[in-house]
């Protein structure tokens, strides 16, 4: 079988084709769309290679509801929805409907709040408002994939799915127990809450924050393991329901597996997927979770994973990715490659194929 990845760049969020080919078989696999305000670099990637897949897109995969992931989606329904063959995404309420009730409801109550309480002038006005739009965005998801009637393609992937075109690639997390555990979490949280803390983390003070990357770290780094600085919790550390819960999938072409983490943490691996020690060891390929957040990756974790080659779709500064992360990982004996999409930002998509061969593509 031949196999090639593109990570397209759209900076700190996720737009991953997989595209696989065999004797009697092909297809073309999307993770995730990105923010939307990439998403033409998505659409012309995807231009150049539908053709070769009969202009399908056999399966998208939308691991949670968060903007930089979702975002695009709502432009590839437009463009793409007849072309659309299966949807693994989760539902707040079990169903489409009831999630975008949901969604619908909160965004509801956080404009008559704002209306009420909040100024043009004052900064957090702004903050609440790009994060409404956000909001915005991820409710019209929801929504579409009802207008284009594609919700009797949905399945609520977890633990042990199988894609049964590839049975090669499958879901292995979630698992079923910890979805609906966290069910509860996720109508209350209602998604807006993330949104906001991560518009918060990018309006921080960039300055101090580039004094502690890169001059501070360093020096705590110098002085131990940096394996040994790693989180050991993602729960403890304020990650929010809609990430633990994320879509996490592997693609296996022989001995070779190829994970793809979406914004999953430390517990949605080492608490709630049973067998990972063992189906998760030693991979050849993965994607650092959450964009190579400090609060998603334990050093367990990168022990177990030791992946030949790891990628981070994220911005390639102001932490993302941790330091400690890329240090840790670059002191494993088997890792070869370890890139991140956006460190040349002339970077249209990174490609990986099935032999490991990378290469970086500029616009």
């Amino acid at each position: 079988m031949k196999a090639e990845i593109n990570l397209i760049n759209v900076e700190d969020g996720d737009a991953i084709i997989l595209m696989l080919t065999d004797t009697n078989r092909k297809s073309l696999i999307l993770i995730d769309g990105g923010f939307k305000k990439y998403y033409p670099k998505l659409k012309r990637r995807l231009q150049e290679v539908l053709p070769k897949f009969d202009n399908k897109i056999d399966l998208l995969v939308c691991t949670h509801y968060d903007n930089d992931h979702l975002g695009g989606v709502e432009n590839l329904l437009d463009d793409y929805h007849a072309a659309i063959g299966e949807i693994w995404i989760h539902k707040i309420d079990h169903s489409m409907s009831k999630t975008a009730e949901v969604l619908r409801e909160k965004l509801r109550f956080v404009n008559d709040r704002i209306i009420e309480t909040e100024t043009l002038e004052n900064a957090d006005t702004l903050k609440n408002i790009l994060a409404i739009e956000r909001y915005r965005d991820l409710l019209r998801v929801v929504e579409k994939i009802k207008t284009y009637g594609l919700e009797i393609k949905i399945t609520e992937a977890k633990h042990g799915d199988i894609f049964k075109k590839f049975p090669e690639f499958t879901a292995v997390g979630p698992s079923a127990e910890f979805y609906n555990s966290n069910l509860p979490a996720l109508k209350e949280e209602a998604i807006l809450e993330d949104v906001k803390k991560d518009l918060e983390s990018k309006m921080i003070d960039r300055t101090i924050l580039f004094e502690v990357i890169n001059n501070v770290l360093p020096q705590k780094i110098l002085k131990q393991n940096p394996c040994d600085l790693l989180e050991k919790s993602s729960i403890k550390n304020g990650v929010s329901a809609t990430n633990m819960v994320s879509i996490v999938t592997m693609l296996k072409l022989g001995t070779k597996k190829f994970l793809f983490t979406g914004d999953s943490g430390i517990e949605s691996f080492e608490k709630h997927t049973a067998d990972w020690k063992k189906s998760l060891k030693d991979l050849f390929f993965l994607v650092v979770p959450h964009h190579g957040s400090k609060n998603n990756t334990s050093q367990e974790m990168l022990n177990i994973f030791n992946p030949v080659h790891s990628f981070v779709s994220g911005q390639g500064n102001f932490n993302r990715p941790s330091l400690m992360i890329e240090q840790c990982m670059k002191s494993k004996v088997r890792l070869k490659t370890f890139e991140v999409t956006n460190r040349i930002p002339e970077t249209w998509y990174l490609s990986i194929n099935e032999k490991g061969v990378v290469q970086r593509i500029l616009e």
